[in-house]
């Protein structure tokens, strides 16, 4: 009975702020986005720099968007990098599917590589954070030729040391419906969708006004849509993990890892010499930020830019 309750009001309360108007930093923010088609969908995205440079994608995860890498994409630009920045299917500004299907990471490692076709981009390198890791390990089976280096942020391929966090168990359950409704309706969805990210952060008080509103309204528009499909498909995602695994083990690209340490999900210890065994990392590839947390890219934007730079000027 309290389920039916707290449904129906979650439901009124959706059509309620149904019609909230898009908060000008989104608006801001989405003025600089192009669109591709791919497949059925359509991709929003970022570019940065000159074309005729070597490529890099910054991948993001769960429940963020090319908004992620705001203030670290044109510092890899600067430097004689084309950077670019998608929205996965079902995030940011592109087009958000309601079929579950549609949310396989194969399917949107397929999706990004249309995109990276269309922009004529054959050879490039890969930062992977949270869930875009998997849509990146998804490229390195289908397409470990075209990819010169890979870096890991905060993502994994293993299940030890990874503890998916009580959110994504609930979403996953009968409250799911319930969740989805309050992250993405006006009353309670940026407060929601802020204490998510601030909860995963080392440093809370940096995340601004602007970050809360762009991170949010995704969710408004059905972001949590690929996010519940994520959370019921976790059994099937983990079974692909060995794959990702003997995929790491074949890459001869370049590769480092910059760790978030006080990520409560993911573990340092267990993962980072997971990665370093598979990648045959040496330790002073590997790095750990004590005080940053998962969305490391919050905490210490200018150090993530610094080594991406790093691992890229060992392609160079």
């Amino acid at each position: 009975m309290k389920f039916l309750q707290w449904s129906f009001i979650s439901s009124v309360i959706v059509f309620l702020c149904g019609c909230s108007s898009i908060p000008k930093s989104v608006e801001q923010w989405r003025i600089g986005l192009k669109y591709q088609k791919v497949g059925d969908e359509t991709m929003a995205y970022k570019t940065y720099g000159d074309k005729t440079k070597p490529a890099v994608v910054l991948l993001h995860g769960l429940p963020t968007s090319s908004y992620l890498y705001r203030n670290i994409a044109p510092k890899i630009a600067e430097q004689g990098f084309y950077v670019i920045t998608p929205d996965l299917i079902g995030f940011g500004a592109s087009t958000k599917p309601a079929e579950t299907a549609a949310y396989n990471m194969s399917l949107q490692a397929s999706r990004l590589s249309q995109l990276l076709t269309s922009l004529d981009v054959q050879h490039y390198s890969v930062v992977a954070h949270d869930m875009g890791g998997l849509v990146g390990f998804e490229l390195l089976v289908s397409h470990a030729d075209q990819i010169q280096s890979f870096f890991v942020l905060n993502t994994t391929a293993y299940t030890d040391g990874f503890t998916p966090p009580s959110e994504m168990k609930m979403l996953a359950g009968k409250m799911g419906g319930v969740m989805t409704s309050m992250m993405s309706n006006g009353v309670t969805g940026e407060f929601l969708t802020a204490k998510f990210i601030k909860d995963n952060m080392g440093h809370p008080e940096r995340l601004s006004k602007d970050a809360k509103e762009n991170y949010w309204w995704p969710m408004h528009e059905g972001a949590t849509q690929p996010m519940r499909a994520t959370a019921q498909n976790f059994n099937n995602i983990m079974a692909r993990y060995p794959v990702y695994q003997e995929a790491l083990k074949t890459y001869h690209g370049s590769t480092r890892i910059l760790w978030g340490a006080k990520d409560k999900v993911l573990n340092f210890e267990k993962l980072s010499a997971q990665f370093s065994r598979d990648l045959r990392l040496s330790p002073v590839k590997v790095q750990r930020i004590e005080d940053a947390g998962h969305f490391l890219q919050e905490d210490y934007p200018d150090l993530v830019a610094a080594n991406v730079l790093l691992m890229l000027g060992d392609v160079k």
